[in-house]
């Protein structure tokens, strides 16, 4: 499954759009994205954006700590 990661600068975007009563199909138009990845980005319920960028980096490094045991493993197997 492919994940869109969304932007502080697009979160805060989102932010605006939503404040201005702007519809999920408007804000997905304006930023490029499919209306799903904006539904996700709601459910989330992560705002403020800075909220969903913290949580966004967290989940980065969980993948990254992941992905480098995953290499480390196949390297010592080897």
């Amino acid at each position: 499954m492919f994940t869109l990661l969304i932007s502080l600068e697009n979160n805060t975007e989102i932010k605006i759009y939503l404040k201005c009563n702007k519809s999920q199909k408007f804000i997905a138009g304006q930023l490029g994205v499919s209306e799903s990845t904006i539904s996700r980005e709601l459910k989330r319920g992560v705002y403020p954006p800075q909220n969903a960028q913290e949580h966004a980096n967290i989940r980065k490094e969980r993948f990254a700590v992941k992905l480098w045991a995953i290499v480390k493993n196949k390297i010592s197997i080897w």
